[in-house]
């Protein structure tokens, strides 16, 4: 697995945005992601009343996971909650995308 560092963020999406070729993020504090690859995770939920799901992407700006929560069935906002930076990208996405079950494990809960 490529070295890589992360960083912690809080950052709420408030548009998708979809085109014949394109899918693009915008967030409240100005980032846009122009979103190349996503696939989302669902980690075993323990409550269904109150979990997460993720999504993880690779955009032209970089790698980044997102999440949402979900409270009594009703969808909340999705958030950018990091972003990370390979030492390189050659094969990143793919190998973080099986490391991400480990690594949501060692993040504290929301």
């Amino acid at each position: 697995m490529t070295d890589y560092r992360s960083v912690e963020l809080e950052d709420e999406v408030i548009q998708f945005v979809t085109h014949e070729v394109s899918y693009i993020a915008f967030t409240r504090q100005g980032r846009r992601l122009d979103i190349l690859k996503s696939s989302s995770f669902q980690p075993e939920i323990k409550n269904s009343e109150d979990y997460f799901t993720y999504m993880w992407v690779k955009a032209l700006q970089g790698y980044f996971l997102l999440r949402q929560r979900y409270v009594e069935s009703r969808p909340e906002e999705w958030f950018v909650i990091r972003e990370l930076e390979p030492e390189s990208n050659y094969l990143f996405y793919e190998e973080f995308l099986d490391e991400l079950p480990r690594y949501l494990e060692g993040m504290p809960a929301a």
